[in-house]
């Protein structure tokens, strides 16, 4: 199988979905209006943070399939129902108690508005949302570690085409509230988890009489442990992001910000499709074969997203005002472009954290990304900063307190992830020189953007521009013992 043609397919799958959202949600948003799009999008940030508690089972799964890919079909399938059972298991728990707490916040006899309203409506649909989305992941897992990637990416643009396509058209005929978008958006993923199921039964191939090991659980749960510990902390700063913005600034001002991030945000899709893609041959090859590949496939990868991100800045201004009208465009923006500028690190990071992840060594992520000092300080660091410029903000206007929350994101993650390569270097000698290599890069990329700020005037006289400096001004460290 090929990795190029794995990563397209991968690609592919982000690319189409992302089409469709630019087309649909200028009207969708003018349907349902900013304040319910920004709930909306607060309710799916915490089901994505919920889906955390698998324990990192999707990733468990596909590394230990490709590590089984000559070995009996029953030894793959007990892999796969193991991880299934667990999986639903966790998700439906979850799930009761995101119900329970809800109901006991929002049923609370204090003044309400339309929006706490339908919230409390939607309650059980999203708390049915999360066993579905956590069992998916393990269907998921399962076929990635089969290299599965065609029939995997077909299955999952059907299932996101229909999650944005078929709430809109609920919109349209009139039907607005959350008690009906929620739904909506659920149903795709219910036929989803068959399609996926149905593939599985095929390409693992999955028995008809499901097996659960309760050894074999303890060791996926092992490898997953670390994948939850290391992948934890940055999607609950993201959730504060939101969570901050909306108790500040209103859920309006939610909208302004999720808009660009969600934007920004796919632009890891060809960073994150290529680590997908090689991460079965991590977990099947060798050590010295894993260093040539990561070397080899982190070089492309820096020569395509270094111009990527620079042009992105420069016309993502003129592209929102075209997208989403001057209004919109003069708030989001400059948020995006601040945001760009953290994407370019983040996509660097993903192969180095595919091979660790792929070749069993979770634990050096956790120690590089969560137990680093200097990650953890420089974290705390840019997010207290930006927390104390967006309270300041709200004597500003709402695009200036965005623009400053949003350097959190950009800052915080680049650190963290860079500070990875510390976890394995005293053990591995090929880290030392790629964090040489890295350090020029990083060094130069900042230089220019530099540069680029300060001759188009992206961030001048704003607090954010602080921030970024702040961020800036810690990143390029990177670990030298």
């Amino acid at each position: 199988m090929s990795i190029r043609r794995d990563t397209c397919y991968n690609l592919s799958g982000q690319l189409i979905p992302l089409a469709i959202t630019l087309i649909t949600l200028p009207t969708f948003l003018a349907l349902i209006g900013e304040s319910r799009y920004g709930m909306l999008a607060i309710v799916w940030v915490l089901l994505g943070y919920m889906g955390l508690f698998d324990l990192g089972m999707s990733r468990a799964t596909a590394q230990r399939v490709a590590q089984l890919d000559l070995a009996s079909p029953a030894e793959r399938s007990t892999v796969v129902w193991t991880a299934l059972i667990a999986i639903t298991a966790m998700g439906l728990v979850c799930g009761l108690s995101m119900w329970t707490v809800g109901h006991l916040v929002l049923s609370k006899p204090t003044p309400v508005d339309a929006l706490q309203v339908e919230l409390y409506a939607a309650l059980p649909w999203i708390a049915l949302a999360l066993p579905i989305t956590m069992s998916a992941s393990a269907l998921v897992g399962a076929l990635q570690g089969r290299e599965q990637f065609l029939s995997l990416n077909v299955v999952q643009v059907v299932v996101a085409s229909l999650a944005l396509v078929l709430p809109l058209a609920v919109a349209v005929a009139g039907y607005t509230g959350l008690g009906w978008l929620i739904p909506a958006t659920l149903a795709p993923r219910v036929l989803g988890i068959l399609l996926l199921f149905g593939l599985c039964r095929r390409h693992v191939p999955l028995t008809r009489q499901p097996a659960f090991d309760a050894g074999l659980l303890r060791s996926l749960l092992g490898y997953g442990g670390w994948i939850t510990v290391t992948a934890v902390v940055g999607p609950l700063l993201a959730v504060a992001d939101r969570l901050i913005i909306g108790k500040v600034l209103g859920a309006s001002a939610v909208t302004f910000y999720t808009i660009p991030h969600g934007l920004v945000s796919r632009g890891v899709m060809l960073a994150g499709s290529l680590s997908a893609a090689i991460f079965p041959r991590f977990a099947a090859c060798t050590r010295s074969d894993r260093d040539d590949l990561m070397s080899r496939a982190l070089a492309a990868l820096a020569v395509v997203m270094t111009p990527v991100v620079f042009m992105a800045i420069w016309f993502v201004d003129p592209f929102f005002g075209f997208w989403l009208g001057p209004d919109i465009a003069s708030r989001s923006a400059p948020v995006a472009q601040v945001l760009l500028l953290g994407l370019w690190f983040n996509s660097l990071a993903y192969v180095p954290y595919a091979r660790l992840q792929g070749g069993g060594e979770c634990a050096c992520c956790c120690r590089g990304s969560s137990g680093g000092t200097g990650a953890l300080c420089a974290s705390a660091l840019g997010f207290a900063v930006g927390l104390g410029y967006l309270w300041g903000g709200r004597r500003l206007d709402g695009a200036r307190g965005c623009r400053c929350a949003i350097v959190t994101t950009a800052q915080r993650r680049h650190v963290q992830r860079l500070f990875a390569f510390g976890g394995t270097a005293e053990h591995d000698p090929h880290f030392n020189h790629l964090r040489i290599q890295l350090s020029a890069v990083v060094g130069d990329a900042m230089d220019a953007v530099c540069r680029f700020v300060r001759s188009n005037g992206v961030m001048d006289g704003t607090p954010g521009a602080r921030c970024v400096a702040l961020g800036i001004s810690i990143s390029p460290g990177l670990p030298k013992h």
